[in-house]
This record gives C-alpha cells, sequence and structure tokens, in this order.
C-alpha cells in the first residue's frame, strides 16, 4: 500500500457541525474513495468500529470509513470539510436519562436536639384530666436517638408516665440501610404481623434516598438518523423533551404512577420529519427491579403491653426477611421468625405482566406449642384503564401461629375481593368483600360499596355502604357532599341510616394556614342522638393550640390542647412548632424581621439575631428555603435568596445566607494643609478590594462601611489614610461631612 496522505478536515456527521478539525488519511487520487478515520475519533463520534485489520500509522489505528456499511462521505476541498451520513444503526446507543430527579447528599448534621410535646386537657361534668405525649432526641452526624412518654392523668397523684420508644437510629444514604438500636417494629412480609421489639435491627430503607424507584420501569427507545427531539408521553401527558444525536436511543426508565398505561415516543428530526413509537406498560410497587435486594434482619426481645408498660419485655426474638428481583417480572420472599417456643417461615412470591396483572402467592408453616400448622396464600389485582379487580385468599390450620398471635392460632381463613370502575366524568364505584375466620374475633362477612363523583366545578359527592351478612341484619348507608369554598375552607352535609335509624348532619370548617393563622369546625348532627361540636384552632411559630366544646346525650364536655416544641440547634434553643420529620435553622446574621419562605410558603420572620427555625422539612430531599427579597434592609446584600436544605431524619441542619453590607455614604476629603484630595485620586476600605473614585472637592461615595472602618487614599505614587465611623441612621445616604487625610506616603 501506498505511502498515505494527510488531511486536516473539518467534519459534520448527519448534518451536524462538530466544531473540530481531525486528522484523516487518504489513499489515491480520488479524494471521495479510500478515506480513513483514527478509531479514537469515530468512538468519539459515536460510530461502530467496522470489522476489519487497522492500518497502523505512527502507532494510531485508522479505520476505512468505505467499510462501515451504509456509510456515505464527501470531501468538499474549499472548505477543508468532510461530510458524512451515516444510517441510524451504524451509531452506539444513547440513554435518555436524566428524567428522574437525583438524589442529593444529606447536609453536616450539626450537634443538637429536640422536644416535642402534645398536652390535651378534658372537663366533663365529674371529671377533669389532663394527659400528655412527650418526645425527646439527641442528633449529630452519626444518628438520631429518641425516646418518647405518654403520660395520664397528669393533673392527679395518681398520675403515671410510660415509656414508649426508645431508639437509636442510623441510616447510610449510600447503602440505602438502617441501624436501630433499641425500640423497632419488623417487618411481617406477605404472611407475618409486624410486631414490636427492642434489641438491634438492621436492614434496607429506601427512604433514605427518596427518588430512588424500587419498582420496574418501563424501557423504551428508538432510532434518529439526525439530530431529534424527542418527547416523551405517558397516557397522553408530556413528560419530558429532550434532544439526541443521531443514532439509537433509549429511555431506560420511563416515570409512571403504578398500574397499565402507554408510553409513546414522538421523535422529530431537523427537517421535520417525526416517527410516533409506542409501547405498553404494567407498573407495580409490588416488584423489585432486576437485581435489587430488599431485607430486615432483627434480635431482641418481644416487646408485651407497648403502651401500658414501660419495660415489659418477653421471650428473646429473632426474625429476618429477605427480598429479591430475580427479573423485572418476578420477585420472590423468604421470611423466617425464633421464639423460646415457636419457629416459623414463609416463602413467596409476586408475578406481573402487562397482559396478566399481578399474581402473589405464599407458603408458611410453623412449629410452636400448638404443634405443627401450615398457612396458604393467594392473590391477584389487575387493573385497565376503566376496571380494577383484586382478591386475596388466606387459609390457616387451626395449629398454625406466628408472632403477634400471642399463642393463638391465625385467623383460619381471610378472603377479601374488590371490583372498581373509573367512569370519567361519571365518577368512581366499587364493591368489595370480607370474609374473615378469627379464634379471637370469630366470623365476620362484610359487603361494602362505594361511589364518588365530583359536582360541579367544586362540589364532590360520596355514598357509602355496608351490610354485614353475619351476626343478625347489621347494614348502614352514608351519603355526603361537599363543597369547598376559599383557599382552606369546605362545607359539608350528609345523612346516614344505620338499622333503620336516620340521622342528617353538617360541617363548616376552615383548614390552618402554613404559616400563622387560625381555623375552626362546627358540626351538628340531628336525629335521635343529636351531637353539637364547635372548635377553633389557632397556630403561631411556637404551638398549635385548639380550644373545643362537644355537647351529646344533653351533657356538654370541654377540651383544649396545646402542642409544639423546642429545638436546640447552633449553640441556641427556639421553641417552635412540633417537629416533624426533620427541621433546619435558617441564619440570616444580624438582620431581624426577613420572611423566611420554605416550599414558597411563608413560615415565619428572623428574630433579633437573624435566626428563624422551620419545623417541618423533608428528609434526605431538597427542601427549597427563600427569603423575602423586599423584607430585606436596603443596606444588605445576600448572594442568593435560595438555598436547598438536606437534612437527615429526625435531625436538623443550618442554612446559612451570607450578608454583604451595603450601607452607603458620602464624604469630603482634605489634606492636612486644607487642600482637597486631587480628583481622580482612589479610595479602598481596609481589607476590601473595591475602589472608589474621588470627584470634585474631595467628594467621594463609598459602599460596604461598617460602624468602624479605615480608609486609605491613594493618587500620583501618594497615599493617605483616614478613620471614618458611620452612624446609625435611617437616612439611605447619609452625607458624612468633611475628613482629613493624614500622614502622606510617597
Amino acid at each position: 500500500m501506498a505511502a498515505p496522505i494527510e488531511l486536516l478536515l473539518g467534519v459534520h456527521i448527519n448534518q451536524q457541525p462538530w466544531h473540530e478539525t481531525d486528522l484523516f488519511l487518504g489513499f489515491g487520487n480520488t479524494p471521495n474513495n479510500n478515506l480513513y478515520a483514527k478509531g479514537s475519533d469515530l468512538e468519539r463520534w459515536r460510530l461502530r468500529l467496522p470489522a476489519v485489520t487497522p492500518y497502523l500509522y505512527q502507532g494510531k489505528q485508522y479505520y476505512p470509513l468505505d467499510a462501515i456499511p451504509g456509510l456515505t462521505y464527501q470531501l468538499k476541498p474549499s472548505t477543508e470539510t468532510l461530510w458524512i451520513t451515516a444510517p441510524a444503526a451504524e451509531f452506539t446507543g444513547t440513554i435518555v436519562d436524566g428524567l428522574f430527579p437525583q438524589n442529593p447528599r444529606a447536609q453536616h448534621t450539626p450537634w443538637g436536639g429536640f422536644l416535642n410535646y402534645d398536652f390535651l386537657g378534658s372537663r366533663s361534668p365529674g371529671l377533669t384530666a389532663i394527659n400528655g405525649l412527650l418526645e425527646a432526641g439527641l442528633f449529630n452526624d452519626w444518628g438520631v436517638g429518641t425516646s418518647s412518654f405518654i403520660g395520664q392523668n397528669i393533673n392527679h397523684a395518681h398520675s403515671q408516665w410510660t415509656r414508649l420508644d426508645t431508639t437509636w437510629t442510623h441510616d447510610d444514604p449510600d447503602t440505602m440501610t438502617t441501624l436501630q438500636l433499641g425500640d423497632s417494629i419488623t417487618d411481617g412480609g406477605m404472611t407475618g404481623l409486624a410486631v414490636r421489639m427492642g434489641g438491634l435491627q438492621y436492614g434496607t430503607n429506601f427512604a433514605t434516598r427518596p427518588y430512588f424507584i424500587t419498582f420496574p420501569l418501563p424501557v423504551i427507545g428508538g432510532q434518529a438518523a439526525l439530530p431529534s427531539t424527542v418527547q416523551l408521553y405517558v397516557n397522553g401527558i408530556l413528560k419530558e423533551s429532550q434532544q439526541v444525536p443521531p443514532g439509537p436511543f433509549s429511555i431506560p426508565a420511563v416515570p409512571v404512577v403504578t398500574g397499565p398505561g402507554t408510553a409513546t415516543l414522538v421523535v422529530r428530526d431537523m427537517l421535520g420529519r417525526e416517527q410516533v413509537i409506542s409501547s405498553s406498560f404494567y407498573a407495580t410497587s409490588n416488584l423489585l427491579k432486576s437485581g435489587l435486594d430488599d431485607y430486615s434482619f432483627s434480635i431482641g426481645k418481644l416487646r408485651e403491653n407497648y403502651g401500658l408498660d414501660s419495660n415489659d419485655y418477653g421471650p428473646s426474638i429473632a426474625t429476618g426477611i429477605f427480598r429479591y428481583g430475580f427479573t423485572d417480572d418476578f420477585t420472590g420472599e423468604l421470611r423466617g421468625e425464633l421464639s423460646t417456643d415457636l419457629k416459623d417461615m414463609s416463602v413467596g412470591g409476586a408475578y406481573a405482566t402487562p397482559d396478566s396483572g399481578v399474581f402473589n402467592t405464599a407458603l408458611a408453616v410453623s412449629h410452636g406449642s400448638l404443634g405443627q400448622g401450615a398457612l396458604g396464600l393467594i392473590g391477584y389485582q389487575r387493573q385497565w384503564q376503566t376496571f380494577n379487580v383484586g382478591t386475596n385468599v388466606q387459609l390457616a390450620s387451626p395449629q398454625f401461629t406466628e408472632l403477634g398471635y400471642n399463642g393463638l392460632p391465625a385467623p383460619r381463613k381471610q378472603i377479601t375481593a374488590s371490583v372498581g370502575a373509573f367512569l370519567g366524568r361519571g365518577g368512581s364505584a366499587s364493591l368489595a368483600y370480607v370474609d374473615q375466620d378469627s379464634p379471637l374475633f370469630g366470623r365476620a362477612r362484610l359487603l361494602t360499596a362505594n361511589y364518588s363523583v365530583n359536582v360541579g366545578r367544586n362540589g364532590f359527592f360520596t355514598a357509602n355502604a355496608f351490610h354485614a351478612l353475619t351476626g343478625g341484619s347489621n347494614n348502614g348507608v352514608i351519603l355526603m357532599f361537599t363543597l369547598p369554598f376559599g383557599e382552606r375552607s369546605n362545607v359539608s352535609v350528609g345523612t346516614t341510616r344505620q338499622n333503620n335509624v336516620d340521622q342528617a348532619f353538617a360541617q363548616v370548617q376552615e383548614n390552618l394556614p402554613p404559616g400563622t393563622g387560625s381555623g375552626y369546625r362546627i358540626s351538628t348532627q340531628v336525629g335521635p342522638d343529636p351531637i353539637n361540636q364547635a372548635e377553633y384552632d389557632y397556630q403561631n411559630n411556637v404551638g398549635t393550640y385548639r380550644m373545643g366544646a362537644l355537647n351529646t346525650g344533653g351533657q356538654t364536655s370541654y377540651q383544649g390542647e396545646a402542642a409544639g416544641g423546642l429545638a436546640f440547634i447552633g449553640d441556641e434553643v427556639f421553641p417552635t412548632r412540633q417537629i416533624q420529620g426533620a427541621f433546619g435553622l435558617v441564619q440570616v446574621p444580624g438582620i431581624p424581621n426577613v420572611t423566611v419562605y420554605a416550599d414558597n410558603q411563608p413560615i415565619g420572620t428572623t428574630d433579633k439575631n437573624g435566626d428563624a427555625l422551620v419545623p417541618i422539612m423533608r428528609p434526605y430531599q431538597n427542601n427549597p428555603i427563600s427569603l423575602g427579597a423586599g423584607s430585606l434592609p436596603l443596606s444588605s446584600q445576600v448572594n442568593s435568596l435560595q438555598q436547598n436544605a438536606v437534612p437527615r431524619y429526625n435531625s436538623g441542619v443550618i442554612v446559612k445566607f451570607p450578608i454583604t453590607s451595603t450601607r452607603g455614604a458620602t464624604l469630603s476629603i482634605n489634606l492636612q494643609d486644607g487642600k482637597p484630595l486631587p480628583a481622580g485620586a482612589i479610595v479602598r476600605i481596609e481589607g476590601q478590594p473595591q475602589i472608589f473614585p474621588v470627584g470634585l472637592d474631595g467628594e467621594t461615595y463609598i459602599t460596604g462601611l461598617a460602624a468602624h472602618n479605615k480608609l486609605r487614599a491613594s493618587w500620583d505614587q501618594q497615599s493617605c489614610e483616614l478613620n471614618v465611623n458611620m452612624p446609625e441612621t435611617k437616612d439611605p445616604l447619609p452625607d458624612l461631612g468633611t475628613y482629613i487625610c493624614k500622614g502622606i506616603k510617597l
């Protein structure tokens, strides 16, 4: 082969300029044949390498463009450019991602704590009682420790405080796991019961990465010959629009809600040509994505008489559950429990496809004081665009039991079945059947029906009916119409009929606002058992308060409630509303009365130190915190009016908005001989980079002044210094008078 000719050419691929110049090798005298491109350049252009032996030149591998199937090219010597046209199949695939929010990293958690309280007082004829609920917590980057207590009749000598839960929790969002020491609740899985225990528990916790999708999502893709715009529709609703380069592309996780649906791609290239690609899907949270596991392991002692006794721990127990997504269609589950006189285990799984719906089945066996027993479960759920059906059948032998049944047999039979329909503007309707045979509660069979529909622009009508098929004639129906008015208010009227007894009711209420404000609820029920009730609610930055009265049976009782909290963070204690989920301390140093917004809702104002507490935040998520620009002093400048807070569970974070002073003033500067500082001189505040020019008669305007300032003036390779005090004044542009600049230096 003859020696190649080196060509430096600008590249266009499928009419898309790459804005670069690359080296090509030419063989022979024909410009549009026998052209070789560097292998690394082909990979960068996302073109597949041809299955031929590369040509080695100066240590680099070059491939003939003619060996790529379907590829054509044209060299334009006048512009030194190469125009390549390649079929979409010869490009490597593009993954269209970013349709879901990324999980943010939790911020540093300073040492701190909180105390929530809720006191409820009631007074009725012959009885006055005050009950309370307390929850305390301490936190840092290692986790959070919480303990809760309930107090009954704390206004009497025989008052009693009972401990509820005491737990140290450590979350690891990177592995999506949680370690708990103390009181916790086990995972019952498909066939078991969740029970309270004290000890150690470790397992997955997907809530530490709330934007992570655990169940399989449909995949859809296509091909684009030219740069194109891809629009993704799910059930006819536009979800995303993105640009894609030429070649195959795929969306590996279409954002959908659970149930059936259709994902549609509309691909429109730069020439206006359009193609439409559709795919059906069935998404369900019963499944795990292929290769994803979900587990929980516990060891400790069973908690008994919860809420009645602070430290009643029973027999030692060990439990474990492991779920694994074998494929996107099938998820398996293995669970086991072990205690002093009981051993049980179960195996089960869930299977779903777009054509069949969701099947779930499980088998469990136990060995304990009742003997050996078995339990079987089978269920099916299916949703269509209009209808949905579901059934679940669980049967157990008389000797089968598990943790949570306290030595009694499990229910012999539990059958549920339901059917529903979405009727568009006609509303929605459902019918459900329950059949249970329990050693503790006996036999019960119940049939319920529900219907709801929008009425007018804002009204909403619901009808609920039930009929007991065992235990004599027991049936009833509730009809209710609700009409919202205003932003937080609604009125409801309705009637009930149960066992041939009719009663009518009406209610009007206004919910509490996100910030400071009030609400109320007034209701009445007329009939054989009349009930009248009134309630007033008030909420401010430090608590929520409720007062109410109830009249029934000719007697009136009264209630009052106060709920709030204390938060310790940043070496300060703040009275606040109850801490829920997580909280944050907003710092605007030294600036009071600044309005603070959380999720674009006013949540409070800063105190005299520039601090404000946000009592409710979502753990491990972005919580937008912003400042009201109109409430900031004119002399203050904030680099950014919004930040995202990402706290850990039951913990606090500090959100600091750095403030730069823009306090400005005019002054005149004279030299020691009484002459004004020359025009054109510059003045700088010591320690700051900004310079300020001097005008006629030594006048200058300076911003960023503190209470005490040292200034340096410079001109013609000379300089001098002066001290300037900024007085406290409401004047936005004060004139500070004339100052003498001393100590001229050459």
